[in-house]
C-alpha cells in the first residue's frame, strides 16, 4: 500500500455504525433509548421492540421512537462481524487464557506502554482532547477502559450469558457517537457556551477514521505483547498469535475494515511502526494527555508510589530506543530518572516468585500443574472483576454506552473519586472488612 493510500484511510470513518448513532443522536427521544439500552448487558440479552416498549410504555405508538428503536434493534442484533467459526472462537478462548494468566502484567504494559506510546500521536489524540473526558476524568475513564478489557478477555465471554459481544456493540456506538457530534460540529465540552463549534483541522483526517482504528487496536495487541517481552516474560510465538489474532477479531466487529487489519503480529507490527514513523513528534496533546495518566497508574500499586517509581515501572515495560524520542521528547517523562533501586526491589521478589514456581514445578504431577494454571487464572480473573467493582461506582459491573459519553455523570463523581484512597488499599480494605 503506497504512502498516499495508507493516508486515504484518515478520511475513512464507519458508516455502518455512524447512521445508527446519528439516528439516535438527532432524535429527540435519545434519552429514552439510552434508558432502555441500560438493561441491555448479557450477549442473550433480547433487543427488541418489547424491551424499548416496556422501559417506556408512554412512547409506544410514537412513530419517531419506534424507528429510532428499529434501527437500534437491527443494530444489535446484527452479528455479521463478530467471531462466527469454532476456530475464531477457539483462538479468542486461548488469548483469553493466555491473558488471564498475566493480568497484571497486562495491565501494565496496556497503562505504561500502550496508551502512553498512543498518546505521544499527534492527529490520533485530537479526539480525546476535543471530547475532554480523559483529559478531566481520566480515572474514571481509565476504569472504563479496564472494565472494557475485562468484559472482552474472559474466557466465556461470547458465551450466551457472557458480555463480550454487547460490550464491542456499545464501544463501536460510542465512538460513531463521538464521530457525529464532531462531524456536524455542534458543541465544544470546553466551552460554557453550547453553540461553540468543536475546533477541528481537516489535515487531521476524520474524528476516529480507520488508521485510528487499527492504531488504537495495536494499542492492546502488538504493543501488550511487546510490553511483555520488554519485561522478560518469553512467551511462544503460537501464543502471540492467538493474542494479536484475537484483537482482529475485536477489530472487525468494531468497524474496521479488512483491508486494514492484519491478521499476524508480524504484519500488525509494520502497521503500527508506520503509524508511529508519520504521527510521533512533539505536540501539546501529548502533554495534557500523559499527566493523569501517570497520577491513575500510581492509585494501581501499594505505599503512594512516587512518579520516579513509575518511571521504573514504564522502563519495564519499554524499549531502550524509546526512552528519549518518544518518552522524554514528546510524553515529557523522564525515564532516565527512573527509582532503580525500587526497580531492582521489584525485580527481585518477581524472581523469587519465578523460580519458586519453578521449583514447584518440577515436583508436580501434569495435572496438578493444570489445576494450578486453572486456580491462577481464575484469582487473575477476580483480581481485575474486583479492582473494577471497587471503583466503578456510577454505572453497573459492565461495560455500558454511558461509560463512554457520560459527561454529566463523570462531572458528578470525579469529587467522590479524588476523596477516596487509592485503588490498592480500598482492595484491601474489602479483604479485610468485606467492605
Amino acid at each position: 500500500m503506497s504512502d498516499e493510500e495508507f493516508e486515504s484511510w484518515r478520511f475513512v470513518q464507519d458508516e455502518e455504525a455512524d447512521n445508527v448513532a446519528a439516528a439516535l443522536l438527532d432524535s429527540p427521544y435519545a434519552r429514552e433509548v439510552y434508558t432502555a439500552l441500560g438493561h441491555i448487558a448479557k450477549n442473550n440479552d433480547p433487543v427488541s421492540f418489547e424491551i424499548f416498549r416496556a422501559t417506556n410504555p408512554k412512547l409506544e405508538s410514537n412513530e419517531e421512537y419506534e424507528r429510532v428503536v428499529g434501527i437500534l434493534a437491527n443494530y444489535f442484533n446484527d452479528m455479521h462481524r463478530m467471531p462466527q467459526t469454532d476456530e475464531e472462537r477457539a483462538t479468542i478462548a486461548r488469548g483469553c487464557a493466555f491473558f488471564d494468566l498475566h493480568v497484571g502484567d497486562c495491565l501494565f504494559a496496556l497503562t505504561l506502554r500502550s496508551l502512553i506510546k498512543q498518546y505521544a500521536a499527534a492527529r490520533a489524540t485530537h479526539v480525546l482532547t476535543s471530547t475532554r473526558l480523559l483529559v478531566d476524568y481520566p480515572h474514571r475513564r481509565m476504569i472504563e477502559t479496564l472494565q472494557f478489557v475485562a468484559d472482552v478477555m474472559e474466557v466465556n465471554g461470547f458465551e450466551p450469558d457472557g458480555n463480550a459481544m454487547r460490550s464491542i456493540q456499545k464501544l463501536r456506538l460510542v465512538h460513531a457517537m463521538i464521530r457525529h457530534r464532531i462531524n456536524r460540529r455542534v458543541y465544544n465540552p470546553t466551552s460554557s457556551d453550547p453553540t461553540e463549534h468543536v475546533k477541528w483541522d481537516e489535515t487531521w483526517g476524520r474524528p476516529i477514521n480507520q488508521q485510528d482504528m487499527i492504531f488504537a487496536i495495536h494499542t492492546f495487541s502488538t504493543e501488550v505483547i511487546d510490553g511483555l517481552l520488554a519485561a522478560g516474560i518469553r512467551i511462544p510465538q503460537n501464543t502471540i498469535e492467538d493474542y494479536y489474532m484475537t484483537w482482529h477479531l475485536y477489530g472487525r466487529a468494531l468497524g474496521l475494515k479488512a483491508e486494514l487489519n492484519p491478521t499476524t503480529y508480524a504484519e500488525g507490527k509494520k502497521v503500527q511502526d508506520r503509524i508511529y514513523a508519520r504521527e510521533f513528534i512533539p505536540n501539546e496533546n501529548a502533554l495534557q494527555l500523559t499527566p493523569p495518566l501517570i497520577d491513575f497508574a500510581q492509585t494501581l500499586l501499594p505505599f503512594s508510589p512516587s512518579k520516579t517509581h513509575i518511571y521504573a515501572m514504564a522502563k519495564r515495560f519499554n524499549d531502550p530506543a524509546d526512552y528519549k524520542p518518544v518518552f522524554e521528547k514528546i510524553l515529557n517523562i523522564p525515564v532516565t530518572k527512573a527509582h532503580l533501586g525500587w526497580m531492582w526491589l521489584y525485580f527481585a521478589g518477581e524472581h523469587m516468585l519465578h523460580w519458586m514456581h519453578v521449583i514447584r514445578e518440577m515436583f508436580t504431577s501434569k495435572k496438578g500443574e493444570k489445576q494450578h494454571l486453572h486456580f491462577l487464572a481464575m484469582r487473575n480473573r477476580w483480581m481485575i472483576q474486583a479492582v473494577v467493582n471497587i471503583d466503578k461506582t456510577w454505572t453497573s459491573k459492565h461495560f455500558r454506552i454511558a461509560d463512554g459519553f457520560g459527561e454529566s455523570a463523570a462531572k458528578k463523581d470525579a469529587p467522590l473519586i479524588a476523596s477516596e484512597p487509592n485503588i490498592v488499599s480500598r482492595f484491601f480494605r474489602m479483604l479485610l472488612h468485606g467492605r
